[in-house]
């Protein structure tokens, strides 16, 4: 049986844990943004859910590559999101015909269905904190 001391210092190490949750949950945001990010370039589509303009050429679906370039880290708290080579350049409209293609996340606001995800995953890492022997 437990008793109340450590009952108590149970709870207060994992108010501990608590503070620390923006660190310990950035790998699982990470991986939640990572796995969004590609299904929005698999779709053909910008992180926002608009459509890419076709290929002028053929009329064909752009960037299909675009994952290849796509790096999802993170360092401490921060996540970062980069994306590399020409589709860094198709991204920003910097191209032939200046056709823009977002890649990454260009607004103020995270796309509704990523904010629910990362929601998901923060609470996950939240109930894995408090979960256990307390009382």
């Amino acid at each position: 049986m437990t008793s109340a001391k450590m009952q108590i210092d149970n709870m207060l190490h994992k108010l501990d844990e608590v503070k620390q949750l923006g660190v310990r949950a950035a790998p699982s945001i990470v991986r939640v943004m990572d796995a969004y990010l590609r299904r929005t370039i698999a779709a053909g589509t910008d992180p926002y859910g608009n459509p890419w303009a076709p290929r002028k050429s053929d009329g064909g679906r752009p960037l299909v590559h675009a994952d290849k370039t796509l790096k999802v880290t993170w360092h401490g708290r921060h996540i970062i999101v980069e994306i590399h080579g020409i589709d860094a350049r198709h991204h920003k409209g910097a191209v032939k015909g200046r056709v823009k293609r977002p890649i990454i996340f260009n607004k103020k606001e995270l796309p509704p269905a990523l904010v629910e995800e990362i929601r998901r995953a923060l609470a996950a890492e939240y109930q894995a904190i408090v979960a256990g022997d307390s009382p």
